[in-house]
């Protein structure tokens, strides 16, 4: 079994397709040589400091929303009159702020009695 001819001729084929053409050689050798880095961005630098000034507004704009939204109603005034009603069991408290609270028994459920007729 000899395939070495085999090997060769593939060899051949794999090896001109990955050729690179006499430009992209000099490119890559200059670059190699010159000894600064190349760094390939995706987005232009116009673009990323586009991009940053829109993300910097934004977090700014939620820093100063945040708190306001955030923020809670001021305590209540304490009371400084009740006004007082019993009637039985139950009693109704006025205050001057204008709350109002019904105290009392809880409501009775409904009795149910029902009568279920099946027609036979």
């Amino acid at each position: 079994m000899d395939d070495e001819p085999l090997w060769g001729d593939a060899d051949d084929r794999i090896r001109a397709a990955f050729a690179a053409d006499s430009d992209a050689a000099r490119r890559i050798a200059t670059r190699a040589l010159t000894g600064t880095p190349f760094v390939q961005t995706r987005w232009p630098p116009r673009a990323r400091t586009t991009v940053a000034v829109v993300v910097a507004a934004a977090l700014l704009a939620v820093a100063v929303v945040w708190p306001a939204r955030t923020r809670r109603e001021p305590p209540a005034q304490p009371l400084t009159s009740l006004s007082i009603i019993g009637s039985g069991s139950l009693v109704v408290v006025d205050g001057n702020d204008g709350r109002r609270w019904i105290v009392g028994r809880p409501a009775q459920p409904p009795q149910g009695r029902y009568v279920i007729v099946i027609p036979q």
